[in-house]
């Protein structure tokens, strides 16, 4: 079975404990991220993307770690972050 690869690019990507929106690029395999380019790269910049999907959201917002919006992020293990 092959590995399921989706590159997907926003100019608006707002990592954990960031400072605010960056431009980047992230490499999901298999629905993990594992591999985030801090600039935009095309999908010819990926070569071997093959069967995977290029998604480019421009502008929209690309919020790692947020499932639902209105539940806050997910920590590590699938467990949520900021509850009490």
């Amino acid at each position: 079975m092959s590995d399921k690869l989706v590159v997907v690019s926003s100019t608006a990507f707002l990592p954990p404990l960031s400072d605010g929106p960056s431009p980047a690029t992230l490499v999901v395999v298999n629905g993990k991220i594992e591999t985030v380019h801090r600039q935009i790269l095309a999908a010819s910049d990926f070569p071997g993307l093959g069967e995977g999907r290029y998604l480019d959201l421009g502008d929209k917002w690309l919020l790692p770690g947020v499932s639902e919006v209105n539940q806050g992020p997910v920590g590590p293990g699938g467990t949520r972050t900021g509850q009490g």
